[in-house]
C-alpha cells in the first residue's frame, strides 16, 4: 500500500499521472563458480612431505617411535604434508 501511495505521489510530483515508477536496476550476476572458495585444494607438496619424512627419520635416529608422532602441515585450505595428522589418539592430553 505504501509503495503504491509513494509511487503515485512521485508520479504527481513529476507531472506524469497514471505512470508507475521504473523498477530499480538489478545487480549483475556474480560468477560464483569461478570463486576460489569452490576450487579443490591442491595435492600435498612433495617438498613438505620430504621435510616431514626427514624429521621423522631424525626422530627415529634418536630412538623416538615415529608411529606415535602426528604431524600436519597446512596452508589455507591446502594440506601440504601429513603423518598421522588426523589420528585423534595422538592428541596431547
Amino acid at each position: 500500500m505504501l509503495e503504491a501511495l509513494g509511487s503515485s505521489l512521485i508520479s504527481l510530483l513529476l507531472g506524469i499521472p497514471g505512470k508507475q515508477s521504473d523498477s530499480p536496476a538489478t545487480a549483475q550476476m556474480l560468477s560464483w563458480q569461478e570463486s576460489e572458495l569452490f576450487s579443490l585444494p591442491p595435492k600435498p607438496d612433495p617438498a613438505a612431505e620430504a621435510m616431514v619424512q626427514k624429521y621423522l627419520d631424525d626422530l627415529s635416529e634418536q630412538g623416538i617411535v615415529t608411529a606415535n608422532q602426528g604431524i600436519w602441515i597446512q596452508s589455507n585450505l591446502a594440506q601440504l604434508a601429513s603423518h598421522q595428522g588426523k589420528d585423534p589418539s595422538l592428541l596431547p592430553l
